[in-house]
Order: C-alpha cells, then sequence, then structure tokens
C-alpha cells in the first residue's frame, strides 16, 4: 500500500520540500517500510539513469533500422483516458525519459537487474532482531535499524553452555564506523536472564568479552555500550583500525553478573565459567557501501589547534571525525588549575573539563538541506546526533591518531557538501571568589560580578544524596552570564577554617540564567562561612569556516 507520505517523498528528492517538512520527513522514514523502500527505488533510479548517459552514443543508422522494424509490428490501440495527469507534480526519472527502443529497454532492465543483485534493498529482509516490530527487543537508534532494513544485519546462531547457563550469539550488524552483537543468555530453563557479561573494572581495564580481529589475529575493536532489554542483550564495538573485508567475532566470557541499583551500583556475579564463540564475518557488502570524505585541514583559534579529518558515510551511520591539540600555555595554566585539587580522581576530572572542547557546526548537502548539525552556545544547543562524541584510537580510513567522532543517521547520498564550522565552545581557567553566611542567603542572596558574569548564591541546605545516606551541603547558584560565556562552570569551596571541598552538580541555561545545583562532596553540617570559588567557565569562539567535501569509496589498507 501507497504511503501517504509519498509525495511528500518525492518533493524531498527533487529539492522542492518545505526546510521546515524535513525533519519529521526524516522522522517518518525511521519507521516506514514503504517510504523506504520507495527512496531505495529512487537511489537505483537515479543510478541506472546515470548509467545511461554515460552509454556511447549509438550508430547514425541504427534509428533508421529499428524503426524499421517497429513499421512491420501491428500497432496497438493506446487508451489515453487512463494515462495518468502531469498537473504540477515533480517528475520521476521514468517519467522524464521514454524508452523508445528494444535494445535501450534491454540495457534499463540490464541495469535494474544489476542494481537488484547488488543493492542489499532489493534483497529479502531477515527476521532481524533490530527489526522487531510487536516490540522493541534490542535497544538500537535509527542508524542500527536502517542498516537492518537495507539487508546489512550478519546471522551468526552460534551458542555455547557452561555452568548451567547458555550464552546464544544471534546476529552482528558491523561495518567501518560501528559494530553490534546481539545476543541472549538463558538459564537451565532455557528462560532469558537479565545478566551481563562485563564489570565496570573489566570496563575501564579494556578487557573485553566480545572483540573483532583480522586473519592475523590482531584486535580491531574496543568495548562500547552494553545493554539488556526485554530478555535480549546488545554489546557495542568500537572500531579501532581498518576493517577488512574478512574478520573473526570473537567471544570469551567468564562471568555473568547482575547490576542492581541500591544506594549505589551493585554487581552480582551469578556465574563463573568459560564461554566462548569464534565465528567468521564478511563484511564485503558492508565495505561496498561505504564511502568517505577525507577533509585533512587544520586551523589554530588562540592555544588550541583545530584539525577537521574527516567524514565516513557507512551503512549504520555518517561519522564526523575531528581532533583538537592544546598549546603550551594553556596546558600550563590547567595543570596549575588542577593541582589545586588534592584528590586525584577530582583532579583527574577537572583535567579532563579543560581538555573537553565542543565543536558547533553544521554540514549541508548540494541542495543547501542541512543533514546534520551540532549547536553548542548557550540556550541554543541542538543537535541530530544520534550518539555522543565518542573518542577513538585509529579512526577508520581517515588517519591515525587519536581523535573524536560525532555520529549521525544515514541520509541519501548526493554528490556535494559543505561542512560549516560556526564556533568552538571551550573551559578557561578563573578564579571569582564570593564569600558569605550560608544561613542568610535565602533571604538575602550572595551576589558578585567577574568579568561580566553576574553570580548569586540564593539556597544552601542539606540535600540526601541519590543512591546515597549521606546528606551534603547544596548550594544554588546562578550565573548571568556575559556575552560568550556560559556554563557548566568549575566549582570547588572553603569552609570558614580554610578546607577545601571539591563539587560535583549540574544545571542548565534558562532565558540567559544559568541555574546551577553545586553539592558540596563531605561536607554535612551547615558552617557560619563558605566560599564559593569559580575555578572554570566555558568561553564560546564563533567561527565562519566552510569546506566543501564529498564522499569516494571506501578503501582499507
Amino acid at each position: 500500500m501507497k504511503c501517504s507520505k509519498q509525495a511528500l517523498l518525492e518533493q524531498w528528492w527533487d529539492g522542492f520540500l518545505p526546510r521546515d517538512q524535513e525533519e519529521e520527513l526524516t522522522q517518518h522514514l525511521v519507521q516506514c517500510q514503504s517510504c523506504q523502500k520507495s527512496l531505495a527505488l529512487l537511489q537505483v533510479e537515479e543510478q541506472v539513469m546515470k548509467d545511461l548517459s554515460d552509454i556511447p552514443p549509438l550508430p547514425e543508422a541504427f534509428t533508421a533500422q529499428v524503426m524499421g522494424k517497429l513499421d512491420e509490428m501491428p500497432a496497438q490501440e493506446t487508451k489515453t483516458d487512463e494515462l495518468p495527469a502531469t498537473g504540477k507534480k515533480s517528475l520521476r526519472g521514468w517519467q522524464k525519459v521514454t524508452i523508445l527502443f528494444g535494445t535501450m529497454a534491454a540495457v534499463l532492465s540490464l541495469s535494474i537487474g544489476l542494481g537488484i543483485l547488488i543493492s542489499p534493498t532489493f534483497a529479502e529482509l531477515l527476521n532481524s532482531l533490530f527489526l522487531q516490530k510487536e516490540k522493541e527487543v534490542i535497544m538500537i537508534d535509527g542508524g542500527i535499524k536502517h542498516a537492518a532494513q537495507q539487508g546489512f544485519s550478519i546471522p551468526v546462531d552460534e551458542e555455547t553452555t557452561d555452568a548451567g547457563y547458555t550464552i546464544a550469539v544471534k546476529e552482528v550488524i558491523a561495518d567501518p564506523i560501528r559494530v553490534k552483537v546481539a545476543y541472549q543468555i538463558l538459564d537451565k530453563h532455557g528462560k532469558p536472564v537479565p545478566y551481563h557479561v562485563q564489570s565496570s573494572s573489566d570496563f575501564y581495564q579494556n578487557k573485553n568479552p566480545f572483540y573483532l580481529t583480522d586473519e592475523d589475529g590482531k584486535k580491531l575493536t574496543r568495548m562500547g555500550g552494553e545493554d539488556t532489554h526485554d530478555g535480549f542483550n546488545s554489546i557495542d564495538l568500537v572500531p579501532v583500525g581498518h576493517l577488512p573485508e574478512k574478520v573473526t567475532l570473537h567471544m570469551n566470557v567468564r562471568k555473568l553478573i547482575e547490576m542492581k541499583f541500591d544506594k549505589g551500583i551493585k554487581e552480582i556475579v551469578h556465574a563463573k565459567g568459560e564461554w566462548a564463540i569464534d565465528t567468521p564475518l564478511n563484511l564485503k557488502q558492508a565495505l561496498a557501501a561505504t564511502q568517505y570524505a577525507r577533509i585533512n585541514q587544520t586551523r589554530s583559534f588562540g592555544d588550541v589547534r583545530l584539525t577537521l579529518d574527516g567524514l565516513v558515510y557507512s551503512p549504520t551511520s555518517m561519522s564526523f571525525q575531528y581532533g583538537f591539540q592544546t598549546g603550551p600555555q594553556r596546558k600550563k595554566e590547567i595543570l596549575q588549575k588542577a593541582n589545586i585539587f588534592t584528590n586525584k580522581q577530582w583532579r583527574e576530572a577537572q583535567l579532563s573539563g579543560f581538555y573537553h572542547y565542543e565543536l558547533a557546526y553544521e554540514i549541508k548537502n548540494d541542495r543547501g538541506q542541512t543533514i546534520a548539525y551540532n549547536f553548542v552556545d548557550g540556550e541554543n544547543r541542538q543537535s541530530n546526533l544520534i550518539g555522543g562524541r565518542k573518542e577513538v584510537a585509529t579512526p577508520h580510513a581517515l588517519v591515525d591518531r587519536p581523535t573524536y567522532t560525532d555520529l549521525y543517521n544515514p541520509h541519501p547520498l548526493r554528490p556535494g557538501y559543505t561542512l560549516h564550522i560556526k564556533g568552538l565552545m571551550r573551559m578557561i581557567p578563573m578564579e571569582a571568589k564570593l564569600t558569605f553566611d550560608p544561613s542568610t542567603v535565602e533571604k538575602q542572596p550572595a551576589t558578585m560580578e567577574y568579568k561580566g558574569n553576574l553570580i548569586t548564591v540564593d539556597y544552601a541546605g542539606n540535600e540526601a544524596e541519590k543512591h546515597s545516606i549521606q546528606r551534603y551541603i547544596t548550594l544554588r547558584v546562578q550565573v548571568k552570564t556575559a556575552d560568550r560565556y556560559d556554563g557548566p562552570f568549575l566549582w570547588r569551596v572553603l569552609d570558614e577554617t580554610g578546607k577545601q571541598y571539591d563539587t560535583y552538580g549540574g544545571g542548565g541555561m534558562k532565558k540567559g540564567v544559568y541555574q546551577d545545583i553545586v553539592v558540596i562532596h563531605g561536607l554535612e553540617k551547615m558552617p557560619k562561612q563558605l566560599t564559593l570559588i569559580m575555578d572554570g567557565i566555558h568561553y564560546y569562539t564563533p567561527i565562519d569556516w566552510q569546506v566543501p567535501f564529498k564522499f569516494t569509496p571506501y578503501k582499507t589498507k
């Protein structure tokens, strides 16, 4: 049955759909299989017409010969009242070109036939766990679902049993950007159990129960997230090298863990054993559908150097990869600020905050349609990312050094694109001090101004920390930021004796004022005096840097 959104899809393909309707159509495409098939047909149709345009000219006598044959054929009656009305609708490719000659029809049939063989769109979709209609058994995003709908899911169906539990690996989606494994953990009765295969300590120590290797045994992935949902498990693997066509998926599990949340995260080991599976995977189809755009351009903004590595387009997503380098003077200022914190864990947290950069940008195709965006300034923070910013060690076919990756849902490929870098957000060191009596701030808020930023404390009290029996002093701080300044901020607190306390919390911008909740770690009794110190504030630098690019076939090394 034809979807009611078909006309909008065709308008969008021809570049006539108003921009305010594009987001709605994009969301619709993720759910509607009818429109997905129509979109795939449009893509093949465009390729067919391109291929036809590349056919060399026919001999001059060809037309006369064919027309002579046509004259010998009996005429057929045409009912004009059955022809479709044209109106003002945008014409499809098959309406724009009339195939007059039998040879041309044969060429077109051959082209479509090749398209069916090459494109997974025309293959019969597997009964994929990633495409269950009754209920979402695997927590996935639009990119993974898109890849499954296009036929890129690889069935595995291997299982192993030990200690009364069976781990059954069901299927895998793998391409140069992302790898997702779907599996189940079953008890001795065959009933699914919501256990995990990796503890938090394993994660931080990079002990990976699932990973890919090449034919030489070299590891190609590191662990991402793990999820259990409605009797099924999934685990994400992040490629850290160039994926070849032939890889092996390894599973080496030593324990099954249940996660419980009660006054913190509690990990319960339910079973220990050896569950191992090694299964070969062929990524030829995914690699053939992957393209990349190498940019490799660098500019400096103050003491921060930004390198645009490039983009990779795969069945699961489009990734934008870039990196930052911090200059020596900024490094010195950051280390001086971080050394104020005596607790090693807090010191490392502050260092990570200063070395965390956010990039504002927009990517448009050659039709002027925005396909990806990430805005990071003030209340205008918005993005269509499908996943958080990820750090990868050697990102795919672009560079051989650490960089960052932003992931977006796949989209219909176009001949050209423009990447517009609009700004850079970074935390800068500072030291603004506000001393006050915490017992009076509700009636008489404490305020100060620093570099145009108005800082106000209007609440101090005891709050129960989530998942904890501790009750720490909490402050409500409002910061009316000056132009280009923004939260979150880096705070620490001194009591009247000069003892220092680390803080944590969170907040957000509302009507030009950043409202922050500051929890003072370890301070349970209200002191007579507090000094709130702002050690860091975010600062936005506008940028106007436009880079054209286009995708080309992916090549492994």
